[in-house]
């Protein structure tokens, strides 16, 4: 008796007229549309929400598109439309029905079915969709900080009611527009901006409802220039100007970008002022199981994604000039172990046969490594964001000593938390300090421990994103 288009999956229906299979509201949504019946014109006459009446205005003008989308001949049609206000409903799934009246007896034109979730901060509901994550780095397992924030944005919006849908490694920068047009997701999160760089134009060509959001984990032209920096004479890497341009301007392109600390917040917005500039933590739940104490362990540990240039940097930093400064026993006790993703294709040959370095690779169980070690080195002179492997060491009880570009953004005090230094003569005597004195070693590994209870709870992890996601979807408008 009567057809109907709907936007969404069985799960959302936000705007009928253009369907947007996933499309997100908050507050308020209207839903459009037409009926078309056989012979006579079809009215659409009662909205309702849980049977209860909702206001509705029917469009006084006929819908020609109506048939020529079905492939019919012209036919009577009108068209309606409809406010639903969601601060009014409870959280919970809802049933959205739209009435007709035709020639004969009422006719049901839309039964669907709307969840609704409350937010946890501010009360307000919303309802959810398709939220598609784009990971350039493969999350099983994680190896990298894009891989651990695409985890956290998966589990987050999940518990958020998202229908979450992740393209992690290859599958992401494979993506092709028939992948996106079968779910077209309200939400689309794309992790790094070279990933972004070349995955949101396809999104918003395809979809360009779909709200978009860049996390930027760490800043690239931050990294490059640091790294040109903390070398006397040296360049910058060819077409950084290029590659500055490009990332910030994908950064620009999107709806938002996320950052891991305010430190990023503030470089990104100065740079663009009108840009939405929203903060996602780093988080870790706290270690409960027992660890090691310190006459149970030796040896040096240095974990990092080798696939990226500022760890190779900081590992011939550490080997080439900070480990000669450390007293001979003192290396032959505590060698050092290399750990993480691509470490033996970056590394082997540089390091094979040295007689203080172990180039270890990718490890199963990153614990088993902080259990072993007295202290983790990051000895990085580049890069941007916070570190992964140092919120993973404190939360071990795994003592750090980190550069000032190691520690930057997590207000980590020296001598406190971490120790820290810049100077190859400095690193090396603070490690000494933290290797060989149990005392400072205990208090190093109790504070670090308390400082991820505090700075780095995944709960305020999940509010950060939530409002995040909460602050774009209210702001954005249909482009």
């Amino acid at each position: 008796m009567g057809h109907v288009l709907v936007s969404g999956d069985r799960d959302v229906v936000l705007s009928i007229d253009e369907p947007a299979s996933g499309a997100v509201c908050l507050a308020s949504a209207t839903v459009r549309g037409w009926a078309a019946a056989a012979g006579e014109p079809v009215v659409p006459d009662r909205v309702s929400i849980d049977d209860a009446p909702i206001p509705c205005v029917i469009a006084p003008a006929p819908r020609p598109d109506v048939a020529a989308h079905l492939g019919i001949e012209p036919r009577g049609n009108e068209g309606f439309e409809c406010w639903v206000d969601l601060s009014r409903l409870p959280p919970g799934n809802i049933e959205l029905r739209v009435h007709a009246r035709g020639a004969v007896e009422p006719i049901p034109l839309l039964h669907a079915v709307a969840r609704t979730r409350r937010l946890p901060d501010t009360g307000a509901v919303t309802a959810v969709g398709t939220a598609m994550l784009l990971s350039s780095s493969p999350i099983d397992p994680p190896h990298d900080g894009i891989a651990h924030h695409a985890l956290a944005a998966e589990r987050v919006l999940g518990q958020l009611g998202w229908d979450v849908v992740v393209h992690a490694g290859q599958a992401a920068l494979e993506l092709d527009a028939e992948a996106i047009r079968a779910r077209m997701p309200g939400l689309a999160i794309v992790f790094g901006w070279p990933a972004a760089e070349r995955l949101l134009p396809l999104v918003r060509h395809v979809s360009p409802d779909t709200v978009t959001i860049v996390d930027a984990v760490s800043t690239h032209f931050t990294t490059v220039a640091r790294s040109a920096l903390s070398r006397p004479g040296a360049a910058l890497v060819p077409n950084a100007g290029t590659q500055y341009l490009a990332e910030i301007s994908t950064y620009a392109a999107a709806d938002a970008v996320l950052v891991v600390s305010e430190l990023e917040r503030s470089i990104l917005g100065s740079l663009l002022p009108a840009s939405r500039i929203q903060l996602f933590p780093i988080a870790r739940e706290s270690r409960t199981s027992p660890t090691p104490p310190w006459a149970l362990r030796s040896g040096l540990l240095y974990v990092g994604n080798f696939d990226g240039w500022p760890n190779r940097e900081a590992v011939e930093f550490l080997v080439e000039q900070v480990l000669p400064l450390l007293p001979p026993d003192f290396r032959a006790r505590h060698r050092l172990r290399i750990v993480g993703h691509a470490a033996i294709e970056a590394l082997a040959s540089r390091y094979e046969g040295h007689p203080n370095v172990d180039v270890v690779g990718t490890v199963e169980d990153l614990d088993t490594e902080h259990d072993r070690a007295r202290a983790l080195v990051v000895s990085l002179l580049s890069g941007s964001g916070v570190k992964n492997k140092i919120v993973e060491a404190l939360r071990a009880g795994l003592p750090v000593v980190t550069t000032t570009v190691g520690a930057e953004g997590m207000a980590l005090r020296p001598g406190h938390e971490v120790e820290r230094a810049d100077d190859p003569r400095e690193l090396a005597d603070a490690i000494v300090r933290v290797v060989e004195d149990e005392g400072r070693w205990s208090r190093l590994a109790a504070a670090g421990r308390s400082w991820v209870a505090e700075h780095a709870r995944p709960e305020e992890q999940a509010r950060s994103l939530s409002s995040a996601v909460e602050a774009v979807l209210g702001a954005s408008s249909p482009r």
